[in-house]
């Protein structure tokens, strides 16, 4: 399984390539796109290259273009962390 992470993950990615597993970060160019503009890269990026997203952002998830079997992540929870790298393994 490939995934792509939200720019608000950037440590968590770091984590997941350490451990061999195929993680892409948002980067910072599409991410002031989302924030300013509303233009959602991320899902193209998502459905071109076929990666499960995960972000923090509920919106996010919540918007008709989202990619399905997408995850909600909370990035202060290290328990939380650990529970979505267990799932993610």
């Amino acid at each position: 399984v490939k995934y792509m992470l939200d720019y608000t993950l950037n440590r968590f990615t770091r984590w997941l390539r350490i451990l061999g597993i195929d993680a892409t970060l948002e980067t910072e160019e599409e991410e002031k796109e989302r924030t300013s503009n509303g233009k959602i890269a991320i899902f193209e990026h998502c459905k071109r290259e076929k990666r499960t997203l995960l972000t923090t952002s509920y919106k996010l998830l919540l918007r008709k273009d989202c990619p399905p079997g997408a995850y909600l992540l909370d990035p202060k929870s290290t328990t939380i962390l650990e529970q979505a790298l267990v799932r993610l393994l």
